[in-house]
């Protein structure tokens, strides 16, 4: 959880835009970090849909909480 936190916080640093979190996004490498990715293609260093001025803060944070809380519990 704590590395979807910061990764998070990085691309909304970098977007300046809120924007709902895709369950592609979060991941874990070969090392076992959890890792935050822009697109499903990780590779790709541009984000994987437009991003929509409308979406408030608080919309994202319940999208990162809803598959936080999805992928604890699918296990």
């Amino acid at each position: 959880m704590n590395g979807s936190l910061r990764g998070f916080r990085e691309l909304l640093h970098r977007t300046r835009t809120p924007f709902i979190i895709k369950d592609y996004m979060i991941g874990v490498d070969g090392s076992g970090e959890v890792k935050v990715w822009w697109n499903h293609a990780f590779y790709n260093s541009t984000f994987g849909f437009p991003l929509n001025g409308d979406i408030k803060l608080e919309d994202m944070l319940k999208s990162l909480i809803s598959l936080i809380v999805n992928k604890m519990t699918s296990d």
